[in-house]
């Protein structure tokens, strides 16, 4: 092993990084009539961005690179959205925009960064339209039903383009840009139903969504990391097509007049075109909370619980996450002195210390364990 690899030799890192993005926008809305309204946008943006990394180690001379090659984006764009109100029970909502997005390299030394993994290209242009339609319908004296249809797109991101050996904490992985990516296309469907009483209200949601050209960084096992640490190296490729489901529903009941309920629950589910799961998924969550005031005071309990994640992408190189059963207590009182609002808050999280991460956390930190907090608050 030679010492540009060994941990033991002393090593630090400058990463320094600059972005500067300037633009407009103008936006106007008019109502015709007392029913419909018709609102304009029009914007763009200028965006240069440059990072770079000097690695220091001792018997070494220094290396530096561009991690983010000097690029500029150049964005336009121009929106409207029309909404009408058929009656007292329905509403229709028609949404359209036209995105045109200019990406390039700014120096010599970027693109020849780049080229040294067979990039030749440096520019890249995209032209992302998207039309969306959106129907609110009260069905019920308490049941309302909102559904929706849209087409749209996404650029990729300049580090997705250009970036070079970039380090995400998130997953301890270096990342390489490829600038030979296409844009992303989506259909997608939603639909939500919503019920009022009293007493409670009830929430359900749910979508689909079809991302052609879907973009996500790929683990390449046959290059060799920069940074120390580091799990492995990704670069960005586009797959045929991804499918993404999700749904949400929520509870919230309140028995007494100063007692109250709430409980939601969380799933997703995404897969590429061989069936193989995305990267960054979520697990299915629950957060349950029961609150009591009394007076000025408040009291809370809290019960958050995810299930293990099995379903990780192996070609993202992802960790799995195991399931865990949090139990929190908060309370919180609301005073006044010479007309000057106070607030004093405190609780117990995490209560029997549980050893647990999120499968969306960086790395693989576990989370905190128990702890304690007090907090004390003026408003003037």
């Amino acid at each position: 092993m030679d010492d540009t690899q060994r941990p033991d030799v002393p090593m630090h890192m400058d990463m320094p990084g600059k972005s500067n993005t300037s633009g407009f926008y103008l936006e106007g809305t008019k109502s015709i009539g007392q029913r419909q309204s018709l609102t304009l946008r029009a914007d763009a943006s200028l965006t240069r961005l440059v990072a770079s990394m000097t690695m220091y180690q001792e018997g070494q001379s220094p290396m530096y690179m561009l991690t983010w090659p000097d690029n500029r984006q150049v964005q336009t764009g121009v929106a409207a959205q029309y909404v009408l109100q058929l009656d007292s029970l329905t509403q229709l909502q028609f949404s359209a925009r036209a995105d045109y997005s200019d990406f390039g390299l700014t120096t010599g030394m970027g693109k020849d960064q780049l080229a040294v993994f067979g990039y030749s290209g440096a520019n890249a242009q995209f032209f992302i339209p998207s039309v969306s339609a959106q129907v609110s319908r009260k069905l019920h004296r308490n049941l309302k039903a909102t559904a929706s249809l849209g087409f749209n797109g996404r650029t990729p991101t300049a580090s997705e383009l250009y970036g070079f050996y970039l380090f995400n904490q998130f997953d301890m992985h270096d990342y390489i840009g490829n600038p030979g990516l296409q844009q992303e296309t989506a259909q997608q469907a939603e639909l939500s139903l919503t019920w009022r009483k009293p007493k409670w209200k009830v929430q359900a949601a749910g979508y689909v969504s079809r991302a052609g050209n879907y973009i996500m960084g790929v683990y390449d096992p046959s290059l060799s990391v920069m940074t120390t640490g580091a799990r492995g190296v990704k670069r960005y490729q586009n797959l045929d097509y991804a499918i993404l489901t999700g749904a949400e529903g929520s509870v919230m009941y309140q028995p007494f007049p100063k007692t109250q309920v709430v409980s939601v629950l969380k799933y997703a589910y995404a897969r590429n075109k061989e069936g193989d799961p995305l990267p960054m998924i979520a697990p299915l969550r629950n957060i349950t909370t029961i609150r009591q005031h009394i007076g000025k005071l408040w009291l809370q309990g809290e019960m958050e619980t995810a299930a293990a994640q099995r379903n990780v992408s192996k070609a993202a190189n992802e960790r799995e996450t195991g399931d865990f059963q949090l139990f929190h207590f908060r309370l919180g009182y609301n005073g006044r002195f010479n007309n000057i609002p106070w607030q004093l808050n405190g609780g117990v999280e995490n209560i029997f210390d549980a050893y647990y991460r999120e499968h969306l956390d960086w790395g693989n930190v576990a989370r905190q364990g128990r702890n304690c907090f007090l907090q004390f608050g003026i408003s003037f």
